[in-house]
């Protein structure tokens, strides 16, 4: 049996009265929490607030309040709750934000906890590539590109691992379009 696609979805609420309409979106705000936080971000007049509450998230990942320290940072956990922010905000702004926060957070916590693996690594660069490569297909570097030096500053003791020297080619790439830093 094929499953309803978007052709159908448009059908079905082609037939629905306004007021059912109202009805089916006041339902789906109470049932789908995904659906409450997408509202809330996208009426609220300072959406700062939800930013925030997902930039806390990560820290809380990788340093977590209850004393305890993580075993092992799960990168799919963080790219579980990036997916999740992408569904709630159509702002490209608020994206390269937190991408880049993950990324502070995560040198942060290579240099506190002398903690830097293969995967680790590579979660690192891909998160800052990302951002990257957002920022530049949404013209957002002036925006970004002192943030994106301090990272670059910030990670030179993993120079080692190659992030360093990854993050410096990356933003070469992305921001100054081949000049050299």
């Amino acid at each position: 049996m094929k499953k309803p696609g978007l052709r159908d979805f448009r059908k079905y609420l082609k037939n629905l009265e306004e007021d059912d309409l109202r009805e089916e979106l006041e339902k789906l705000y109470k049932q789908l929490p995904i659906v409450k936080e997408y509202y809330q971000f996208e009426l609220s007049a300072n959406h700062d607030s939800i930013v925030k509450s997902y930039k806390t998230k990560i820290d809380r990942h990788y340093f977590p309040t209850s004393g305890r320290k993580p075993k092992r940072p799960k990168a799919a956990k963080m790219r579980d709750l990036i997916n999740q922010f992408r569904q709630l905000s159509p702002f490209a702004f608020d994206t390269v934000d937190l991408l880049l926060h993950q990324v502070e957070t995560m040198i942060k916590f290579a240099k506190d906890r002398g903690y830097v693996s293969k995967g680790f690594n590579q979660t690192l660069i891909s998160r800052y590539k990302e951002a990257l490569v957002i920022l530049t297909k949404e013209e957002l570097q002036a925006d970004f590109s002192d943030r994106g030096q301090q990272i670059m500053q910030q990670s030179r003791f993993m120079r080692r691992w190659g992030t360093y020297d990854s993050l410096v080619e990356l933003y070469i790439e992305y921001i100054n379009k081949g000049k050299k830093l």
